[in-house]
């Protein structure tokens, strides 16, 4: 177990000695995932056990947490979100292989020769968990003001109806 995580890894040498990384990342570390957060502060932790199966030559699972500050998009007010990602990845060194994988594993298509960002093969995991549409578990946990705000505004457009001036062209149309 390591809890000084490496920045590249070789999944296929990590799952040949079954090893295990476990630790944190800076959440700012995410361009793309922070880039859809409040703030970048705060910690990604991460568990992950690189191994092969009988069915599979190099095979990842685990899964990664944070407590990330989103904004409600109901009275626009940061609130703490809980986010939990499960990993279970299976490496392929081209799309051809993907129908092999072995069934609850998603494809992860990558040059073998290379190496792979550690950010990079979490980033996407992360960003999938994000809500399309982030608020509050109820209008009653959002900022009184702006709720009170927003339905001050729903009164008033139901006010302002008017009547359809076309209305009279039903009547014209029974004669």
């Amino acid at each position: 177990m390591s809890s000084r995580l490496p920045v590249e890894i070789d999944p296929y040498q990590l799952a040949a000695q079954n090893a295990s990384l476990e630790g944190q990342l800076a959440v700012e570390k995410f361009k793309r995932f922070s880039s859809a957060l409040a703030t970048q502060v705060g910690q990604v932790r991460l568990s992950l056990l690189f191994y092969s199966t009988e069915d599979w030559e190099c095979c990842v699972s685990g899964h990664c947490e944070a407590d990330v500050q989103l904004v409600c998009q109901r009275c626009l007010v940061d609130f703490n979100y809980p986010l939990k990602a499960e990993i279970r990845l299976g490496f392929v060194g081209n799309e051809s292989l993907v129908e092999k994988l072995p069934d609850g594993f998603e494809p992860y298509v990558f040059d073998a020769r290379k190496k792979i960002h550690l950010i990079d093969l979490i980033e996407d995991e992360l960003l999938l968990k994000l809500p399309m549409t982030p608020s509050h578990n109820g209008v009653a946990e959002c900022d009184p003001e702006v709720v009170d705000y927003l339905a001050a505004g729903e009164a008033a457009v139901e006010t302002d109806k008017q009547e359809n001036p076309f209305a009279v062209l039903k009547t014209l149309q029974k004669l």
